[in-house]
């Protein structure tokens, strides 16, 4: 089986991610990429596979093959597609407000699902042309690479994010994925609340036990630790801030204890919060 390497198949190799409109003579065989692949389908049809997993493809259908998946077409008829490449690098211009979306962590951040076929979604006509009107402008700048062009297509890779992750949003379905990306978007929006595990595992209709389980197998920590570094990441933004004491941060960033608050900070980042501030602002 070929393994498929992200350097052959970019053309800029500072860029991230790789770009081509294919329209395939054949099926693909087997493969595996070291690189995560999002397929967009144009027109025709075919039958996908993923580690195993088949089912068919059309005119609007979006799906993530994951970096090391099994990966294969087949059955084609007619099809054309935009192939986008990317690796973590690709990402570097997404903003933190996207991890607010609970279809941006089901599509782009959730760990090895146990189905790998839930990273899809079906575009409407009106949302389909939208993207397709956004790879185009995209394919024509990698295609040219005038003075800016880089620039242009790490933001139309950007809005392209958006666009997905807000219709994945829209129809992610009420169990399952859904569940996990809902409450890490939670999270995310609310990690400055009171939150308890308790609290966000009854928000997406779990059980806390089965919702500790699901959430440790997805994303390899527990519930309390993705929260606990949430916090923890935005004092270290607001430590930069010379107004606010180490209390009112503390108290910001969900922290109803500044011992414990300082506690933690220092166990995780190895200095107080006092001392990192300190050591920050005179690098600055």
């Amino acid at each position: 089986m070929k393994n498929v390497k992200f350097s052959g198949m970019l053309r800029y190799e500072d860029l991230g991610f790789s770009l081509h409109r294919v329209t395939p003579a054949r099926d693909y065989r087997p493969h595996t990429h070291d690189f995560h692949e999002l397929e967009i389908i144009l027109s025709g049809s075919a039958i996908n596979s993923i580690n195993g997993r088949e089912f068919p493809i059309g005119p609007g259908d979006v799906f993530i093959v994951e970096k090391g998946a099994t990966h294969e077409i087949s059955q084609i008829d007619g099809l054309t597609l935009y192939n986008l490449g990317f690796n973590g690098h690709a990402m570097r211009g997404i903003g933190n407000d996207l991890l607010k979306l609970p279809g941006f962590h089901a599509l782009f951040r959730m760990e090895q699902p146990e189905d790998p076929t839930v990273r899809r979604l079906k575009l409407e006509p009106m949302e389909l042309e939208r993207a397709q009107a956004l790879l185009d402008e995209m394919q024509e700048e990698y295609a040219r690479a005038h003075p800016g062009f880089q620039t242009v297509l790490l933001s139309g890779f950007a809005q392209l994010i958006v666009l997905l992750s807000r219709n994945y949003s829209r129809s992610m379905p009420e169990r399952g994925t859904w569940q996990m990306a809902a409450a890490l978007a939670k999270m995310e929006r609310d990690y400055a609340e009171p939150l308890s595990i308790a609290a966000l595992a009854d928000s997406v209709c779990l059980s806390e036990r089965h919702f500790r389980r699901q959430f440790e197998a997805l994303y390899q920590q527990t519930p309390k630790d993705y929260l606990r570094r949430l916090r923890l990441n935005a004092a270290a933004e607001l430590l930069r801030k010379k107004e606010l004491s180490v209390t009112e941060i503390a108290l910001a960033c969900g922290f109803s204890d500044c011992n414990y608050f300082s506690r933690v900070f220092r166990q995780t980042v190895g200095i107080s919060p006092t001392q990192y501030r300190k050591r920050v602002v005179s690098l600055e």
